[in-house]
């Protein structure tokens, strides 16, 4: 277990609390533990594979649903917090479940795919059931968020990439940096593209040495010592195999 986590799982499970108490503790405790990003997909023993059945990139057991980090993708830090939430208050975890759907600012369309924990309802349009989103540490109803949920999910430990999928890494300040691959002139060679979502805009694809720019001037070297990490794995998968 990742020691962020130590000090809430020693608490034991609570009883007679409200659920705006429990909405309150989700917000101040759990929240700040949980940071959405996929920056860990640049260490060294993430190994990466190409599929040739379906075509797409696989980072082969990247995600974790356990509580052994406290960084993830949306799926993940859901999957995550609704443990957190169980441990300590059972009955309200109970009337939870992971889905998938669109938030306001930056998976709002259709074809995007967001994770986050919604109340359990009859219909899946239901505007009264609550959302709670740790990825942007949101709570609320699903009208008043602007979120709509389109069904359940099944998880996976491995990133499946099809080609010209984009799959958010980290937050550039408030810009979303989103990454993803395509094939090169050659049929067996694969780069690796990157693009920024500004906060209620499309997605826009971005050049590296763009990239390099906005990392330079928000002081994120580390990002680009990152993303230059993965590069060098995309482009090296269809030559080890």
């Amino acid at each position: 277990m990742n020691k962020v986590f130590e000090e809430w799982c020693s608490q034991e499970c609570e009883d007679k609390v409200s659920d705006e108490e429990i909405i309150d503790i989700i917000g101040k405790e759990i929240f700040p533990l949980l940071n959405y990003n996929q920056r860990h997909i640049s260490d060294d023993d993430i190994a990466v594979s190409f599929d040739r059945s379906i075509n797409a990139l696989v980072f082969d057991h990247v995600q974790s649903f356990d509580l052994d980090r406290a960084n993830g993708q949306c799926l993940e830090l859901a999957e995550k917090t609704l443990k957190l939430i169980r441990m300590r208050f059972p009955e309200f975890a109970e009337r939870f479940e992971v889905v998938i759907g669109q938030e306001p600012n930056y998976f709002s369309q259709y074809m995007s795919q967001h994770y986050f924990l919604a109340e359990k309802s009859e219909y899946i349009d239901d505007p009264s059931r609550i959302i709670i989103d740790p990825s942007f540490s949101k709570i609320g109803p699903a009208d008043l968020l602007g979120y709509f949920v389109n069904g359940k999910c099944n998880n996976n430990e491995d990133l499946t990439l099809l080609e010209g999928q984009l799959t958010p890494y980290t937050f550039l300040s408030d810009d979303l940096l989103l990454f993803g691959w395509l094939r090169q002139s050659s049929f067996d060679d694969l780069d690796m593209i990157v693009a920024i979502q500004k906060i209620n805009e499309r997605i826009q694809r971005t050049s590296f040495p763009r990239l390099h720019a906005i990392c330079k001037k928000l002081n994120l070297e580390e990002i680009l010592i990152e993303i230059s990490a993965i590069r060098r794995k995309i482009n090296n998968v269809l030559s080890k195999r």
